[in-house]
C-alpha cells in the first residue's frame, strides 16, 4: 500500500500603502478641535484611516469625525479627529 504525502505551504503577505499628496495641505481652523488642522477629502481620509470613504461618511454623520463643508458643498474632514476616533 502506498502512503500519500501532502505538503502544506502557508504564505503570509503584508500590504503597504504609500500616500503621495499632489496638492498643498489645506490647513484650516477646526471649530470642534478649536485648533488649526489639516483638512482632507473623504477619499484621502479613507486612505489615512485604512477604511472606505463610505465608512468615513458614516462616521461624519454619527458625529465621530470633525468636518466642514465649503461654500460649493464639498466635504472636508479634520485630520486630527481621524487619529482620535
Amino acid at each position: 500500500m502506498k502512503v500519500k504525502r501532502r505538503k502544506v505551504i502557508t504564505v503570509q503577505t503584508r500590504q503597504v500603502a504609500t500616500v503621495r499628496w499632489h496638492r498643498q495641505p489645506l490647513v484650516m481652523h477646526c471649530e470642534q478641535c478649536a485648533d488649526e488642522s489639516c483638512m482632507v477629502t473623504p477619499g484621502e481620509a479613507a486612505v489615512l484611516a485604512r477604511t472606505t470613504a463610505r465608512h468615513i461618511f458614516r462616521r461624519v454623520e454619527a458625529g465621530e469625525i470633525h468636518f466642514l463643508e465649503t461654500a460649493d458643498g464639498a466635504l472636508l474632514v479634520c485630520r486630527n479627529s481621524l487619529a482620535v476616533a
